[in-house]
């Protein structure tokens, strides 16, 4: 009966510390099932003990004796068990937590190990790749890579974790979703003996930059051939030459060597073929006749056509079954269609006319003004030196655009060592760019007062701007500060109204045509100003379009701020590890007169003090020599 008894309480103290264990390590499902064991013995031996028989005391005793061992095996056991599954969790929730951030970056990230297959990826390369994460693990480039671009990317790994150095590259890689430009850095995975464990891959994908770049380029190239065949038409040779010139800036603007020019004839919804680029496959001097042509010369419009019975009967050979699509081009003249350029492809080119209509229609606007020149000569003269100014500025400001967009990655990518010289280059740059003669940043001195030149740039021939302008200020540097100071854009030319006196002779003595000053604003407050000046000879853009100024003053503080805070945190960086240096000294200084304290306390006679005082003198005072006197007797000293 004890015996039971006993075994009863051991099974109830099992299922409590498996009951304590399971709720303290928040186990659940299967885990729960543990306790059902101590259950099960609870129930046997309750049933034996209401028997009652006599004849179960070994079973009894042996129960009994099982219980209490359990019962201490599991409670000098599970508290360790307790301690290495909270341990487990930990880790389980650290490696959860560390792949949701890399799920969330938007960049490519890929962790190999040092034979090149995959051990962690991000899901944004499973994206990128068009597979499941799980999937790729144990996978390497060669499962989704042609061999050539797996061979490149190899000896790029290879040659970072032999030189346990950052690589870059940017390389064209066919993904899930299409053919991208992605960034690579390949950087080598070291652990603290100094042993690479594997590589870590990053990617960028610059698609949409190198997209935007090649258009603004392909637009530049374009701009620059619209400027040239307005030189061409200039020194043309009257209607003929002008055609000449179009078709042939058609054809390049275009992106077809199948051009054709068509007069109106008198009906005024037909046109007459006078002119082509291939004049092998048109009829030269047949008519073309229909429902597009006169929706051309009713409308005025532009118009694209899959029509191909519009022009069939005036084409030749071959090109009568390859071209099926075309864009008609109206060149109109005093309120009405003087004539029509046609543009024929063998493909639909929907998407190069989105990208080239803006400059298609560009290059026939000028062909109407030429054609207009051509009657009234005085009037096309004015008209063409204005659009040549526009293509001109046009062509600054993106040229302005694309390098202040440079100069920006570049900033951001520069180590805060680089930015002084990077940004003396800059000003210069940028004032070449804009059409100005003088570029230069001043920033207000914090201590002496005035403003100190903190990079300036002039042309050959020019004069620096001064270093230093002191206080006080004369009148014509006051009211700009005043300006500045409330934080205003000034934009000044030699012809504005509100051009003060004082400034006027600052105009005369620098013989500059205009001023643009853009105040340095940093955490609201006005920390100096940047400023251009020049003539009024060439394309001036920056006066044109002032906001450049002050996109480019704004990349000039972000990266001074940047670089100040940089300098700001290594000089407290270094004024703390003084203070620890003067705080590590007087602590040994402290501890090592304690000493000498303990031991002259115990000296019994001066003879035994006056070795401690000299050697702890030595110590205490290295750079300096020096004797301990005493007085002989009470007369003699």
């Amino acid at each position: 009966m004890i015996g039971w008894l006993i075994a009863l309480i051991g099974q109830a103290g099992v299922f409590y510390l498996l009951f304590r264990f399971l709720r303290q390590t928040r186990r659940g499902g299967l885990w729960n099932s543990l306790v059902i064991i101590p259950v099960i013995f609870f129930l046997w031996f309750t049933y034996e003990i209401v028997r009652q028989e006599s004849t179960q005391q070994i079973p009894a005793l042996i129960s009994a004796v099982v219980s209490l061992l359990g019962f201490g095996l599991l409670w000098f056991i599970l508290p360790s068990a307790k301690d290495a599954f909270t341990q487990y969790d930990q880790v389980i929730n650290e490696k959860e937590e560390y792949q949701l951030i890399l799920d969330q970056l938007p960049f490519l990230i890929v962790f190999k190990d040092l034979a090149l297959t995959y051990r962690k990826v991000n899901f944004t390369f499973a994206q990128y790749v068009g597979k499941a994460m799980d999937l790729l693990i144990g996978r390497s480039n060669a499962d989704f890579f042609p061999p050539k671009v797996v061979q490149s990317l190899e000896e790029d790994e290879k040659r970072a974790i032999a030189s346990k150095q950052p690589i870059k590259r940017t390389i064209e890689l066919i993904t899930a979703k299409g053919k991208r430009w992605i960034e690579l850095t390949f950087t080598p995975l070291i652990n603290k003996l100094g042993v690479t464990q594997g590589v870590l891959v990053s990617g960028n994908d610059l698609t949409e930059f190198i997209e935007k770049t090649q258009t603004l380029e392909s637009r530049l190239h374009l701009s620059g051939s619209l400027v040239e065949a307005v030189k061409k038409s200039l020194s043309g040779d009257g209607i003929s030459g002008l055609v000449d010139v179009l078709l042939e800036l058609m054809e390049e603007i275009g992106g077809t060597p199948y051009v054709i020019f068509a007069e109106s004839v008198e009906d005024g919804e037909s046109f007459l073929i006078e002119k082509a680029r291939k004049e092998e496959c048109f009829e030269i001097g047949a008519t073309l006749r229909g429902s597009l042509w006169g929706k051309v010369a009713r409308s005025g419009q532009m118009q694209i056509s899959e029509e191909m019975s519009a022009w069939k009967g005036v084409l030749r050979g071959e090109s009568k079954e390859q071209l099926n699509w075309a864009i008609v081009i109206p060149i109109n003249l005093e309120n009405r269609v003087w004539g029509i350029v046609a543009l024929f492809y063998k493909q639909p080119s929907k998407e190069l006319y989105e990208q080239r209509r803006e400059i298609i229609s560009e290059g026939i606007k000028i062909a109407s003004l030429m054609l207009r020149e051509l009657h009234e000569k005085n009037e096309v003269v004015q008209q063409l030196a204005l659009t040549r100014k526009d293509l001109g500025q046009l062509f600054h400001h993106q040229r302005l655009d694309h390098f202040l967009t440079a100069l920006a990655i570049r900033l951001i990518n520069a180590a805060p060592s680089q930015i002084d010289a990077l940004l003396e280059k800059a000003i210069g740059s940028f004032a070449e760019y804009g059409g100005a003669a003088r570029s230069y940043v001043y920033l207000f001195k914090k201590e002496e007062g005035g403003l100190q030149a903190c990079y300036r740039w002039a042309e050959a021939g020019r004069l620096l701007p001064p270093l230093g302008i002191p206080e006080p200020f004369d009148a014509a540097l006051s009211w700009l500060l005043e300006r500045i100071n409330r934080q205003e854009m000034i934009a000044l030319s030699r012809s504005s109204q509100e051009l003060p006196e004082a400034l006027q002779v600052y105009f005369d003595v620098q013989d500059i045509d205009f001023l643009v000053i853009v105040p340095m604003v940093l955490r609201r407050t006005v920390v100096g100003y940047f400023g251009v000046e020049g003539k009024g000879d060439r394309e001036i853009v920056i006066f044109e379009q002032p906001n450049l100024a002050k996109t480019m003053s704004d990349l000039v503080s972000s990266a001074l701020d940047r670089k100040w805070q940089t300098d700001e945190l290594e000089e407290r960086l270094r004024h703390v590890g003084e203070k620890l240096a003067q705080l590590e000294l007087r602590n040994q200084r402290s501890k090592m007169l304690a000493e000498m304290g303990d031991l002259l306390q115990s000296c019994r006679t001066a003879d035994e003090a006056f070795p401690i005082v000299a050697r702890y003198a030595q110590v205490l005072m290295p750079d300096s020599v020096g004797a301990l006197y005493l007085l002989r007797t009470l007369q003699d000293v």
